[in-house]
C-alpha cells in the first residue's frame, strides 16, 4: 500500500544519524521539502488516470429513460528519476581535529546544499527534452495544460511594468487573483516567484494592509497571500555563490507575449494533494536512503552515498497555473 509523507515527517522516523542529517539538510535547502507530500509506491513508473471529459447529467421527463453517457479520461505515465551522488574523501580527513569544521562533515553539507539547489531548479525548469535524466518541472507541465492555466499580465510589448504606477500594481494583484482562480476552489498552497516578484508583491500587500507572514521549521519568515505560501525560488547552484544575476531559477529573462525586451518573469500557483490521485504531489520508489561512510576497495578514500528515486505526479490538470509577462524594470 502506498504511503504518503513529507520530508519533515520522514525526519522523525529516519533510521540513522547520517540519514537524519541529510534529510535535515534537504529540509533547509529544498524550497518545497517541508510541506509537499510524497507518495511512496515501490515502483519506477506510475500511471495517472486524469479526467478528460465528464459524462452528461441531465433531467428527464416522467416515463423517459436517460441516454447513455460516459466520461473519458487519459492514462499518463509518470516516472521517478534517481537523484543523489557519492561523497568521496581521503580517509585521513576523518577525525581531523585541527580544522574548525570537520572536512568530512563539511563536504557532506556542501553536497546536500548542491542537491537542494538541483531539486529547486528542476521543480521549475526540469525539461526531458534537454535532460531526460531529470523530472519534468512546472514550466513544461503548465505548457501542456489547458490554455486557461496560463494568464498574461499584459498583452502589450514589455509586459506589465508593475512598479510604474499604482494602477499597474493593482492590475498585478488582479491578475494574480485571476491566476489563483484557475486552481480548483482557488485553493492555492504556494506561489513560486522571482525575488523581484516576491518583494514587489510584499510591497503591494503592505500598502493594501494584506501582508501576512508565518515561519518555517527553521524559524525563517515567509509571506502568505490568501493562504498560499510565497516562495522566492532563488538561484541555481551556479548563481548561489558567484552572484551571477542570470542564474535565477525563476528567471527575469523571459520573452513577452507581446514582444519587446526579454526581461520578463512569471509566477506559478500550485495546489498540492496529500493523498494519491489529487492535484500535484511528489512521489518516490522508496524514501531517501543513505549509506556509509565505508572504505573503498584498493583506494584511500571513504565514501558516503545518498540516493533518492523521486519524481512529480500531476493528477488534476488544473493543479498548476502560471502568471506571465511581468516586468520589474
Amino acid at each position: 500500500m502506498a504511503e504518503t509523507y513529507t520530508l519533515a515527517e520522514h525526519l522523525t522516523t529516519s533510521d540513522t544519524p547520517l540519514q537524519k542529517g541529510v534529510i535535515q539538510g534537504l529540509l533547509e535547502w529544498v524550497k518545497i521539502a517541508e510541506f509537499v507530500p510524497f507518495v511512496t509506491t515501490g515502483k519506477l513508473n506510475v500511471k495517472v488516470n486524469r479526467w478528460k471529459r465528464l459524462p452528461t447529467a441531465q433531467f428527464r421527463a416522467l416515463n423517459e429513460t436517460y441516454p447513455t453517457s460516459a466520461g473519458s479520461s487519459e492514462i499518463l505515465e509518470e516516472s521517478v528519476f534517481v537523484a543523489g551522488g557519492n561523497i568521496d574523501i581521503d580517509r585521513q580527513y576523518q577525525g581531523d581535529s585541527d580544522t574548525i569544521v570537520d572536512p568530512s562533515e563539511n563536504q557532506l553539507k556542501m553536497f546536500i546544499a548542491s542537491m537542494g539547489y538541483m531539486i529547486n531548479d528542476y521543480f521549475i525548469n526540469g525539461d526531458p527534452a534537454s535532460d531526460p535524466k531529470g523530472f519534468t518541472g512546472l514550466k513544461v507541465r503548465v505548457g501542456n495544460l489547458p490554455a486557461r492555466q496560463t494568464v498574461s499580465a499584459a498583452a502589450a510589448a514589455d509586459g506589465l511594468d508593475v512598479q510604474a504606477s499604482s494602477a499597474n500594481r493593482q492590475t498585478f494583484l488582479d491578475k494574480l487573483n485571476e491566476t489563483m482562480h484557475m486552481i480548483p476552489g482557488a485553493q492555492v498552497d504556494a506561489l513560486f516567484l522571482h525575488q523581484n516578484s516576491y518583494l514587489g508583491l510584499e510591497s503591494v500587500l503592505r500598502r493594501e494592509g494584506l501582508w501576512r507572514t508565518d515561519k518555517d521549521m527553521f524559524d525563517r519568515e515567509y509571506g502568505i497571500y490568501r493562504g498560499a505560501r510565497l516562495i522566492d525560488m532563488g538561484t541555481t547552484v551556479t548563481g548561489a555563490f558567484t552572484g551571477a544575476t542570470a542564474n535565477y531559477i525563476l528567471p527575469n529573462t523571459e520573452s513577452y507575449t507581446g514582444g519587446g525586451t526579454a526581461d520578463g518573469t512569471s509566477v506559478y500557483a500550485v495546489r498540492f494533494g496529500r493523498e494519491g490521485g489529487e492535484y500535484l504531489h511528489g512521489w518516490d520508489k522508496h524514501k531517501l536512503q543513505t549509506e556509509g561512510p565505508f572504505k573503498l576497495e584498493n583506494r584511500s578514500q571513504v565514501r558516503t552515498n545518498i540516493e533518492w528515486p523521486v519524481g512529480l505526479a500531476l493528477f488534476n490538470p488544473f493543479s498548476v497555473a502560471r502568471l506571465r509577462d511581468l516586468s520589474w524594470v
